[in-house]
């Protein structure tokens, strides 16, 4: 009771259904996707007399009441709404007389900007004021080292994980242990990729939730060397001496990568929405897995959304790898002139080659160091220019002239400028389906 819209309009349980009754005819053309929040099929009942609603869903839910506070569900006079939908249009918000609490300020310009970059521009210009949800690194640490900015960080309740496949190698117990202590999160966290935008946790609840996280102790904790001991007591060993451990008299080959979470979850139409592109740059894309799994697209341009932007890097001459044996064509896209054909790159498309160290940073840039194209064949991105005595192989099974462990980085700033261009494509494609 006595609760009012900005407009001055009452808030009342009609005006609730309203909204959820909009919310599913406008839901799936958006890409906020309500759905996940209060299924479509929930029959929604209002009685203004009894200030009540009755909320019927067609099956349970354990945490209805979270899920109805997500900020796509906030509830919106329809009756009044408006469209605030488009790129760089600005509004002007009046304080809000029907507010809690008094309101600090009598109005406020807004500007909707969907490039990060460009907001950050905007920020330094003092074009605005305030932006939020900045996500590139750099321009977070550039504006922490300013005395004119001022930057807040919040802890979420989101929780990133990686997935093990029981199915193989990944079935043994030990193996799988000695994976987790092998992994320094805290490094990962803090490189300058992630940036300490995100904190090394273990369990499925994240620490920022009062359930008791400190008093867990994590049984994987950072230990290379307990992770050889354990995988030498089951018997894990490297009995050739090739490098690589052995279980069930075959070595071990582990593929820490995204393809299997496009087969199992990216059916789903609405995650598939919302995938801008994934770099599963040095494990090929075959057609073999395109026609088994629809949803892997293979990249065909710069700029094309949703898609698998994929290439393995090899010497001219190399024939055969572990990565693309003998007879496996790969459907690669060359990074240099964003072509899937044998159409050659000279070094002079070659935006900047870029070494790095384990932390991620940059510790020497090579230039234009090297030209490329893609082998009709194999479908390998044959790298030229360079040298394999100069780029060793150094993975165990690898011959030389297989530039795996370099594919990024003699194509870094090429990727770089890609990246930001894939991302403005997606924004601009949503805020153009929105309006």
């Amino acid at each position: 009771d006595g609760i009012k819209f900005s407009d001055g309009c009452d808030l009342t349980p009609s005006k609730v259904k309203a909204y959820f009754d909009h919310m599913k005819e406008v839901g799936p053309s958006g890409s906020a996707k309500p759905e996940k929040y209060l299924e479509f099929e929930a029959v929604v009942t209002a009685d203004d007399e009894a200030n009540t609603i009755n909320i019927k869903t067609s099956k349970p839910y354990a945490n209805l009441m979270g899920q109805l506070c997500h900020p796509t569900m906030g509830i919106t006079d329809v009756e009044h709404i408006e469209n605030f939908n488009g790129v760089g249009v600005g509004y002007e918000l009046a304080a809000n007389e029907y507010y809690r609490e008094e309101v600090p300020y009598d109005k406020v310009n807004l500007l909707y900007m969907g490039d990060n970059s460009a907001k950050a521009m905007a920020l330094q210009s003092g074009q605005v004021d305030l932006v939020e949800n900045i996500t590139n690194v750099a321009d977070i640490q550039n504006f922490q080292e300013s005395d004119d900015f001022t930057v807040d960080i919040a802890s979420g309740v989101r929780c990133g994980f990686s997935w093990m496949n029981f199915n193989g190698v990944l079935g043994n117990k030990t193996l799988r242990q000695a994976i987790l202590m092998a992994i320094d999160n805290e490094t990962i966290c803090n490189s300058r990729t992630i940036g300490g935008l995100y904190t090394p946790g273990f369990s499925v609840l994240p620490s920022t939730l009062s359930y008791g996280y400190e008093d867990l102790n994590n049984p994987y904790t950072y230990n290379p060397e307990k992770a050889k001991q354990i995988l030498d007591e089951a018997g894990i060993v490297d009995t050739d001496g090739d490098g690589i451990r052995e279980l069930d008299g075959q070595n071990i080959q582990l593929r820490y990568m995204c393809y299997r979470l496009l087969e199992e979850y990216f059916g789903d139409a609405g995650l598939e929405e919302r995938l801008v592109a994934v770099y599963a740059i040095g494990w090929p894309l075959t057609e073999e897995m395109t026609e088994k799994y629809p949803q892997m697209k293979a990249a065909k341009c710069a700029y094309d959304i949703g898609t698998i932007v994929s290439f393995e890097c090899e010497a001219e001459d190399v024939t055969d790898t572990f990565i693309i044996p003998k007879g496996t064509k790969a459907l690669s896209i060359n990074p240099l002139n964003w072509k899937t054909d044998s159409t050659p790159a000279s070094r002079e498309e070659n935006r900047g080659a870029c070494f790095t160290d384990y932390s991620g940073s940059i510790v020497s840039d090579a230039g234009a160091l090297c030209g490329a194209y893609i082998d009709d064949v194999r479908g390998a991105l044959k790298v030229t220019d360079v040298s394999a005595k100069d780029y060793p192989a150094i993975v165990p099974g690898l011959p030389e002239g297989a530039y795996h462990i370099y594919d990024y980085q003699f194509f870094f700033r090429n990727l770089q400028e890609n990246v930001k261009l894939r991302v403005d494509t997606y924004f601009e494609m949503v805020q153009r389906d929105a309006a």
